[in-house]
């Protein structure tokens, strides 16, 4: 989530409801460096929120919550940066992640 919000891919939501959480969505450069990237964006996919800011508890830290955080993994995946482990979210990087991002 960091590298996304530094290449600027995501921007706070305008519009997002009150509350606790941190909501995103895609900027308009990232609509497009995601799409380039086979992240499935299309709007029914998207559910309301598309994307929020949540604390990762072993970390520690933000991580990407969401559609929008499930179509990247889902791409990263197909893509062979990620590999998941069946009924759970551990994910091991298998390589190429940065190759991914710098397309």
């Amino acid at each position: 989530m960091d590298e996304l919000l530094r290449r600027e891919w995501l921007e706070e939501a305008p519009d997002a409801p009150n509350g606790h959480r941190v909501y995103l969505r895609h900027s308009e450069v990232g609509t497009a460096a995601l799409a380039d990237r086979g992240v499935d964006i299309s709007p029914s996919k998207a559910r309301k929120p598309v994307a929020f800011a949540c604390t990762d508890w072993t970390e520690r830290r933000w991580h990407l919550g969401g559609a929008l955080g499930r179509a990247i993994v889902d791409a990263l995946s197909d893509a062979g940066c990620i590999e998941q482990t069946a009924g759970s979210r551990v994910v091991k990087l298998t390589g190429g992640l940065e190759r991914w991002l710098d397309l």
